[in-house]
């Protein structure tokens, strides 16, 4: 038996062989036919597929209508005032839970002490006239520096420095002898 000539249903495009057509303009002139038929090996893979998914659908289907169930049964569980009966896990979640609620009104009256601290802090006028202080305080210094030339403090301040540094030298040999004697 000869096998037969393929079918042009089978062929999704075909080239125009007419010679007159240069091969460059042939390219465009394909002609598309109708959709391919599917053999039996494609459909069959298909409907394999498919029963596998419905499947998997129903074992889905299953665990959710099983959680649903034991979602159920926890609620039931639970008494009037949101708690839940009996020492499991969830009494010590409800433990964590109230501890951070104490912690929270912990925090509420902290920061309501903080807010009265910063209540009691200085105000702006308070600050305008340490301004003030400081200000007639820096004037009257420049008028003794102008008064005085300056020359007086600076020797006064690197006597206090000579005797500072003796008094330091002072008291690490104290500290020395009384290190060493018992």
């Amino acid at each position: 038996m000869t096998p037969d000539p393929p079918d042009p249903a089978d062929r999704r495009t075909e080239v125009n062989p007419s010679p007159s057509v240069p091969p460059r303009e042939r390219e465009r002139e394909r002609v598309t036919t109708g959709p391919a038929v599917a053999d039996a090996a494609s459909v069959h893979a298909l409907a394999d597929t498919v029963r596998s998914l419905r499947t998997a659908l129903v074992v889905l289907a299953v665990l959710t209508v099983g959680a649903l169930a034991l979602g159920a049964v926890a609620l039931s569980k639970t008494g009037d005032d949101g708690t839940v009966s009996g020492g499991g896990p969830d009494a010590a979640s409800n433990d964590r839970v109230s501890r951070v609620v104490k912690q929270v009104k912990d925090l509420r009256s902290d920061s309501g002490k903080l807010q009265d601290a910063v209540d009691g802090a200085a105000k702006d006028s308070d600050l305008q006239s340490l301004r003030d202080t400081v200000s007639k305080l820096d004037d009257r210094v420049s008028k003794l520096d102008s008064s005085s030339g300056g020359g007086d403090q600076k020797a006064a301040v690197d006597a206090l420095d000579g005797r500072i540094g003796k008094l330091e030298q002072q008291v690490q040999a104290l500290e020395q002898s009384s290190a060493a004697s018992p």
